[in-house]
């Protein structure tokens, strides 16, 4: 199995807010193709609460809400790996990679990945315009993975409201992906469409 048997899979964190979320899972996991499924988790909540408490404190820059957002992605994930037993938890993705490729599910540490593409060349602006939206991009295309899945609570509508449904630098950050699924995991019927 090599990167293109790989798939990146952005969780919401809205969906954190579903008591079946492991179950939900499981089921639109189990009638996937086999692929080696690396997760990242959104901050959902507490990422919005960040949003609130910088507009009460002014002097937090959006750089410093940026890495206090990422810390909750970090807290969700290790919420998801305790939520899910059959997921290894990631610190090291540059590691990982060089391992015999398996087929599973390997939820991300986000902030040892965004602290590693912060040193790189091209790094994601620290800032609002950054979500776990492209966060799992920058992963997909890190990895080379054969797709990225958005697994949200919604999926987008018009071309309007597509905009809205991701991050502000998705489209960039978006661009060598080649397959892009939007599911809603909170649908029993698991609805999905394509933005590539």
């Amino acid at each position: 199995m090599g990167a293109a048997l790989r798939r990146v899979v952005k969780l919401g964190g809205s969906l954190l807010r579903q008591a079946d979320l492991a179950d939900r899972w499981r089921r639109w996991y189990g009638v996937q193709s086999p692929r080696q499924t690396l997760v990242v988790v959104g901050g959902g909540g507490v990422a919005d609460a960040m949003a609130e408490i910088q507009r009460i404190h002014t002097r937090m820059t959006d750089a410093q809400a940026h890495w206090l957002c990422i810390r909750a992605m970090q807290l969700n994930a290790e919420l998801v790996v305790g939520l899910l037993p059959e997921a290894e938890y990631v610190v090291d993705v540059a590691e990982f990679v060089r391992r015999p490729p398996t087929a599973g599910v390997f939820v991300v540490d986000p902030w040892s990945f965004t602290q590693a593409d912060a040193r790189g060349a091209d790094p994601l602006p620290e800032s609002w315009d950054v979500s776990s939206d492209s966060i799992a991009a920058r992963l997909a295309t890190t990895i080379d993975a054969a797709e990225l899945v958005l697994l949200k609570s919604a999926l987008p509508g018009n071309a309007a409201s597509r905009d809205a449904y991701v991050d502000q630098a998705f489209a960039a950050t978006s661009l060598g992906i080649a397959t892009i699924r939007c599911v809603d995991l909170s649908n029993d019927a698991f609805p999905e469409v394509s933005l590539k």
